[in-house]
C-alpha cells in the first residue's frame, strides 16, 4: 500500500505542476465513470489533462495526449493523439489504479471541443475482505470515453 501511495503523491505532483502551463479548457466527460476534467496545453501539440469524478467510488485521473497528425470529415478537422492515462479509485476498503494507451480524437468547433477516447491497459485492485486480509489482483483495464469542453480561446 506504501508504493500506491507513493504513485499517487507523484502523480499529483505533476498534476499540480502542469496548472503552471496554459489552461486549455474545461469540460464533462462520461464512458467509465462521470467527471469534471480540465485541460492544459504543456508545449505544442502536447496536451496534459486532470480529471476529478465517480466510477463506483470516488476518482481521479491524470494523463497526457499528443497530437500526432490530423484529418478532415466534411469540412472539421479531427486531431489524431496517442497519449497515456493514469486512473486512481478510493472506496471504503478498495482501492483501484490502472494505465491505460489511449487514442483520442477530438475536434473543436468555436468555443466547444468533443472527443472520443478509447484505452487499453491494466489494473491493480486492493480490497480489505477482514482485518488483517487483504485481497489484490490485477486485471485487464479498458474503456471508451466521450467528452465535451468549454475553450478558453
Amino acid at each position: 500500500m506504501k508504493k500506491a501511495f507513493v504513485i499517487i503523491l507523484i502523480a499529483i505532483v505533476a498534476a499540480t505542476s502542469a496548472f503552471a502551463f496554459k489552461f486549455n479548457s474545461i469540460g464533462i466527460e462520461t464512458g467509465s465513470g462521470f467527471y469534471v476534467s480540465a485541460d492544459m496545453d504543456i508545449v505544442d501539440n502536447l496536451d496534459v489533462y486532470a480529471r476529478i469524478g465517480y466510477s463506483g467510488a470516488f476518482s481521479f485521473s491524470t494523463g497526457a495526449q499528443y497530437r500526432v497528425t490530423d484529418f478532415k470529415i466534411d469540412n472539421t478537422k479531427v486531431d489524431f493523439k496517442p497519449g497515456a492515462q493514469f486512473n486512481f479509485g478510493f472506496a471504503d476498503k478498495l482501492f483501484n489504479f490502472s494505465v491505460l494507451a489511449t487514442l483520442q480524437f477530438s475536434f473543436e468547433t468555436g468555443h466547444l471541443s468533443a472527443f472520443l477516447r478509447p484505452g487499453i491497459g491494466f489494473g491493480l485492485t486492493s480490497q480489505k475482505i477482514a482485518e488483517d486480509t487483504r485481497r489484490t489482483s490485477t486485471r485487464f483495464a479498458w474503456t471508451v470515453e466521450t467528452g465535451v469542453a468549454f475553450l478558453f480561446k
